[in-house]
């Protein structure tokens, strides 16, 4: 062989292994879009001012357990007629030997009202699920809360795990005015890192 071609790929092969190893890592998914509108469950009215956060993840197996990680995270509002609208989502990472959880996790919050999906008579109407589906219109219900208790216990529910707050004010400011409501202090955030 001569020694211009050997050279050569001594030279090639190290970017063959960097791009090979890139391609084991690198991970793409394109989210959505999700859309719909978000009700009084009770009376079906529109509710303006609810919070929408769609929460992507990816999961490996670790130890002989799954473990979920935060990839990206939407947070939006709903107009003046209830309805909401998340365009298409892309997300690129690097994570070796991570895919991604199909399925955004979502989260619908309003003052005075029970989060979907963990709240009692929260529900996509016509379906049993608990995260959006795509390229979908739904509309989504949620009950009036009635008692301090109910209060009380929905502060449990607006929670998204390792989510930066800077994904999700509105749904942290929910939080804070929710707590300041029912005289409780918020629970503690957990970081990113966490």
């Amino acid at each position: 062989m001569k020694t211009a071609t050997k050279k050569f790929l001594f030279q090639f092969l190290p970017v063959l292994a960097l791009l090979a190893f890139l391609s084991l890592t690198a991970l793409y998914h394109c989210f959505g879009p999700y859309h719909g509108r978000i009700v009084d469950a009770a009376t079906g009215e529109p509710l303006a001012g609810a919070v929408i956060l769609v929460r992507f993840e990816t999961c490996t197996y670790q130890g002989g357990e799954i473990v979920n990680r935060f990839a990206d995270a939407v947070e939006t509002e709903t107009d003046g007629k209830g309805d909401f609208s998340i365009p298409s989502h892309r997300v690129f990472l690097f994570r070796p030997l991570h895919q991604w959880i199909p399925e955004a996790m979502t989260l619908v919050c309003k003052p005075e009202y029970g989060c979907f999906p963990k709240f009692r008579g929260s529900t996509v109407e016509g379906k049993t699920l608990s995260t959006l589906p795509e390229n979908e219109r739904v509309t989504i219900r949620l009950p009036r809360m009635e008692t301090p208790e109910q209060r009380k216990e929905n502060l449990s529910y607006i929670y998204a795990p390792q989510v930066p707050e800077e994904k999700m004010p509105r749904l942290l400011q929910i939080k804070r005015n929710e707590a300041d409501q029912v005289k409780m202090e918020p629970l503690a955030e957990k970081s990113a890192g966490q």
